[in-house]
């Protein structure tokens, strides 16, 4: 469970452990219930000069601007994967456009503890009204892909019922089958799908 939330991460596992050394009177256990409160994670990530979120900010701070901002609105996405197009979905731009910024690939705030810093920044940086328009057009994307998959597969739309959430559609998309066999398409991304149903409920959406 300790590992699971210092994220692999070397260095948060080196102040985990040096703390625990510094505390002999603490248990593992008493650890892992500070570390659970993603609120307050990154602040138990501190000892003797050793700072995890000093050093993510750092890599951070090297980011172009528009790089910045798309670390920030990824960490939006509760999706285990984050390809191109969602990029083109929360940038509100075209996909070659996207693809340059997320050929850094530092941009990507993989694992959860580094998710959980963009999402700092990110409340701190953009509005509750750019946070959540950023949000729907990457829930609309998905739905845009979903529903192109199921007519790729099934050759229309026949008896599916439509909602009224707005769809987001890259430049060119809509005209666009899902890469690959539709239905490969959708089990290779049904977990990301069935996160993007449970953030659009949450949501509201």
């Amino acid at each position: 469970k300790l590992v699971n939330l210092c994220g692999g991460l070397p260095l948060a596992l080196r102040i985990a452990g040096a703390r625990l050394v510094a505390r002999p009177h603490w248990r593992i256990s008493g650890l892992v219930r500070r570390l659970a409160d993603e609120a307050s994670r990154l602040d138990e990530f501190s000892h003797r000069g050793l700072e995890l979120r000093s050093s993510i900010a750092l890599t951070y701070r090297g980011l172009p601007d528009e790089a910045k901002r798309l670390f920030r609105l990824f960490a939006l996405s509760r999706a285990p994967d984050v390809p191109a197009w969602t990029a083109a979905a929360l940038l509100d731009t075209d996909l070659f456009t996207a693809e340059d910024v997320v050929a850094l690939e530092r941009v990507l705030p993989t694992g959860e503890l580094v998710r959980i810093y963009a999402l700092e920044l990110l409340s701190q940086t953009e509005s509750d009204t750019e946070r959540h328009d950023a949000l729907t057009r990457l829930l609309g994307a998905w739905l845009a892909f979903a529903e192109r998959a199921h007519r790729a597969e099934y050759g229309g739309d026949y008896v599916i019922v439509h909602g009224a959430a707005p769809r987001w559609n890259r430049a060119g998309a809509e005209d666009d089958d899902p890469p690959g066999n539709p239905i490969d398409w959708l089990e290779s991304e049904r977990r990301a799908l069935v996160v993007a149903v449970r953030q659009a409920a949450a949501a509201g959406i």
